[in-house]
């Protein structure tokens, strides 16, 4: 996992899969990268294009962009109402770093646009999927609702009122 930003520090290991009632560290190897140049100096054995790979780029969002007063969407301390993902900016470049990033792969899986969803995680991330490599290349905040006050992932909200549909990803 390569993060930057806000993200630096999150314990993606953390996350909790409640459909099977498991955490992340028990489910898949983990590993933290300080920078995406550093990937490169994998071992090369690891990098083939046999392995297996999953990718998440460029939630549905509000096709319209941010409204002019960004400020509305930020507490006063930073934080972004998770109510308010739909109206963030889409982000179509994500979508093209997943599909170039997969081009790499034979045995691929990508999510992009209203497929970039929690339940699809959930379903990709199942105990037998057996993905090698998995990237995010979405929207990272410090989002408070009245479900969680934590770091998370953009994805596709699908329903505001359920915070597993929430399109917002995080260990809360």
């Amino acid at each position: 996992i390569i993060t930057d930003g806000v993200f630096n520090g999150f314990p993606f290991h953390a996350l909790f899969d409640s459909s099977s009632n498991e955490w992340v560290i028990d489910k898949a190897n983990i590993k933290y990268l300080s920078s995406e140049k550093l990937f490169m100096h994998i071992n090369n054995n690891k990098l083939s294009t046999r392995k297996k790979f999953l990718g998440f780029g460029n939630p549905a969002l509000n096709k319209k962009g941010l409204s002019n007063e960004v400020q509305k969407f930020f507490s006063e301390r930073g934080d972004f109402n998770i109510e308010n993902i739909i109206d963030l900016y889409e982000l179509p470049e994500s979508e093209k770093e997943i599909i170039g990033i997969s081009s790499f792969f034979k045995n691929k899986e990508i999510f992009v646009q209203s497929d970039e969803t929690e339940k699809n995680i959930a379903k990709a991330l199942d105990k037998n999927s057996g993905y090698d490599f998995i990237a995010f290349a979405t929207h990272s905040l410090k989002g408070v609702d009245k479900f969680s006050n934590d770091r998370g992932l953009v994805l596709t909200p699908i329903n505001e009122n359920s915070y597993d549909q929430d399109g917002f990803l995080s260990t809360a």
